[in-house]
């Protein structure tokens, strides 16, 4: 017996919702992650500081250091957000067409194959 086309859109419509929700998930968590590392190594070379175990000129150059470390990680981070995002999209595009998604289980590994 097959679904009724508005159930089996919202069905669709929520397993969007829920690759969404951990795609965003996963976004935080790493972000969550780099800032930590960001605020660790701060407050690890302002102590150093502070027991005079660096000058101000190395101290200034080891925070401006782990400040653009901490951005080139952000980096890969926002792209692989775009392109997540960019298969949302597709996936809701494919619903407004009438197609059916896979398996919620199937859509992590659309994305990977996407790029």
């Amino acid at each position: 017996m097959s679904q009724a086309p508005e159930t089996r859109r919202d069905a669709d419509l929520l397993k969007v919702q829920v690759y969404s929700d951990h795609c965003l998930a996963k976004l935080a968590s790493y972000l969550s992650f780099v800032f930590a590392l960001l605020i660790g190594g701060l407050i690890i070379f302002y102590t150093m500081f502070y027991e005079h175990l660096f000058s101000p000129v190395e101290w200034g150059f080891s925070v401006i250091i782990i400040t653009s470390s901490a951005f080139i990680l952000i980096i890969p981070i926002g792209r692989t957000y775009r392109k997540e995002f960019q298969n949302i999209s597709d996936m809701i595009e494919t619903i407004r067409q009438g197609k059916e998604l896979s398996k919620l289980e199937e859509l992590g590994k659309r994305k990977k194959n996407r790029v």
